[in-house]
């Protein structure tokens, strides 16, 4: 048999391998970022190949686009976290307020109505400062009309902005969220309307 017939079996790595045979087409060695050089010096050894260190380079589009995966990885997280921290905000807004309204439904059980004026709520609450921002909000308004229910306490309609007021519908347990303005007192003492 012709020696150059032979075959050879060589167990190494396919996927380095080619970088090998980059080697002897183009003089040169560039792997992705992927593999280590530790890997490729191996590679080197073993074949024999007159390269350092050194000589090994990593592809830098490879790498830079493993960097713009990582930073839209990292900002798509970070905007997911002020998302979470948002939604959480609200919900403990709307637990907070189903709070106050149970203790005051169940302060007047034959009381026909229950309001909550904005002074009532205590100054060092987050609730206060968030109350402005939260009152439309679809997912406060689901929350805390599903707290309420859970009380047993079973309400409809939505929230306008500034109304905290339930009513209860004539000969019924349900209650409703009442079109009237909450009152907020500002820093004169005053009420108005927001």
């Amino acid at each position: 048999e012709n020696e150059t017939d032979k075959e050879i079996f060589l167990d190494r790595d396919p996927v380095r391998f080619r970088y090998i045979l980059d080697f002897y087409r183009n003089g040169k060695i560039v792997i992705p970022h992927n593999t280590t050089k530790a890997e490729m010096l191996a590679e080197i050894e073993y074949f024999s190949l007159p390269l350092e260190k050194e000589d090994i380079q990593y592809d830098v589009s490879s790498i830079a686009g493993m960097k713009d995966a990582i930073l839209e990885f990292d900002n798509r997280y970070v905007e997911n976290l002020k998302i979470n921290a948002l939604e959480g905000a609200i919900v403990a807004c709307a637990n907070a307020l189903a709070a106050m309204f149970i203790e005051k439904i169940r302060r007047s059980p034959s009381s026909d109505s229950v309001g909550l004026r904005y002074n009532e709520i205590p100054a060092k609450s987050f609730v206060k400062g968030m109350i402005p921002r939260v009152l439309e909000d679809k997912l406060f308004q689901a929350t805390i009309n599903s707290l309420l229910g859970n009380a047993g306490y079973t309400c409809d309609g939505e929230i306008s902005r500034g109304l905290l007021k339930l009513v209860r519908l004539p000969n019924t347990s349900f209650w409703h969220w009442d079109q009237q303005p909450l009152r907020v007192e500002d820093d004169s003492g005053e009420d108005s309307d927001y």
